[in-house]
């Protein structure tokens, strides 16, 4: 069984909690042998599966287990989903649209995963149980970061994947790829550059934020561009003396040093789930960002970038071999948009620029 620490907080419930209960119910309904299958599909699309079930690389068949479990039992999903939205529970930005939210505004979003229940569940959370177990191997050994990125460019050339992607997909990999490369050659060198990826955050926000000015999603446009703001170099300079970079002590991660940590994630990762809610399919596309071993940075702040780049390079590869192999069927059966949703969330981002700017006058 995955291990995962549930810790119970002292809260009052709210809507979130209703719809976890909903979700848990409709996880133990579901024959277990629903999920192996759909960790099956999962890995066989992400490559690291071949058709006739063999791993793609030595290295990944010796850690079958940590990707995959011995013993799969709902409980296995039923704690991690508990343990997501405990987690979504202790960022301060998104407290306030949690209290705003009333049950109607998740009716639909209810309704979707009532619908159609066990084939939704059975993937979304193993494919959940996948990023978080994925990622986790990742940071524990980064020569599994390697192997993946290995298999998934010779996948990429393969399946000829860049006609599959539009100008946004393709600037999204391309400023991915890059970070990766160099986290790879961080590890086997043990150098990195103090200035490692300092313009490259930024830009990676200002690009969202130009895809929500196109959408008209107005407010978390301006959240977007006040966060990429924040993370400018000299913001960085005054509070960690121009070194932005630097491997963590135990050597397992790169530490990405920000100011105003972990605020300034807190209120990233509002924006970001904001931004994702936007996509047809977007609770698969925010997974990324609930997994615990993403969102669990509280005591580790400066590592939190270092796991959210491996689980986006996770999520990019699955979309467009997801495309390249002509899947593209499941974005119209799950059509999940939300106007209300959405509009609450920008709303709620717009208005969490002066509440951030309250945080950061008082740790300094």
């Amino acid at each position: 069984m995955t291990n995962l620490a549930i810790k119970m907080e002292s809260r009052e419930t709210g809507p979130l909690d209703a719809l976890g209960a909903v979700l848990k119910k409709n996880i133990e309904s579901i024959p277990i042998d629903d999920f192996r299958m759909a960790l099956n599909s999962h890995l066989k699309q992400l490559k690291l599966l071949n058709h006739d079930g063999d791993w793609a690389h030595p290295k990944l068949e010796e850690i079958e287990n940590q990707i995959v479990p011995q013993t799969i039992v709902h409980e296995v999903f039923t704690s991690l989903l508990d343990e997501m939205i405990r987690l979504m529970y202790r960022n301060q930005y998104l407290l306030p649209l949690f209290n705003n939210f009333n049950q109607a505004d998740l009716t639909k979003t209810i309704e979707h995963f009532n619908k159609d229940s066990d084939w939704v569940m059975a993937h979304l959370m193993s494919y959940a149980l996948l990023m978080e177990n994925l990622t986790k191997a990742q940071y524990n050994d980064w020569r599994i970061l390697e192997v993946c990125h290995e298999v998934w460019i010779k996948e990429q050339i393969a399946s000829d994947i860049r006609k599959h992607m539009k100008w946004f997909d393709k600037l999204k990999m391309d400023g991915i790829k890059k970070p990766i490369d160099s986290f790879i050659r961080f590890h086997k060198t043990g150098k990195v550059d103090k200035n490692f990826f300092r313009m490259g955050m930024p830009l990676n926000v200002l690009m969202a934020v130009a895809k929500d000015m196109t959408l008209g999603n107005k407010g978390n446009a301006k959240a977007g561009w006040f966060l990429a703001k924040q993370n400018t170099y000299q913001n960085h300079v005054s509070v960690t003396n121009g070194q932005y970079a630097q491997i963590s002590p135990d050597g397992k991660a790169l530490e990405i040093i920000m100011p105003n940590q972990p605020h300034w994630i807190d209120f990233y990762l509002s924006w970001n789930l904001a931004f994702c809610a936007h996509f047809h399919r977007f609770p698969w596309v925010m997974i990324k960002l609930l997994v615990p071993q993403v969102t669990n940075y509280q005591d580790k702040p400066h590592e939190f970038l270092y796991n959210r780049i491996m689980a986006l390079y996770t999520t990019l590869n699955y979309t467009y071999f997801m495309r390249a192999d002509d899947m593209n069927q499941y974005d119209n059966l799950l059509n999940w948009q939300d106007p209300i949703l959405l509009k609450l969330w920008n709303d709620n981002n717009s208005d969490a620029i002066k509440s951030y700017i309250d945080r950061y006058k008082k740790a300094k």
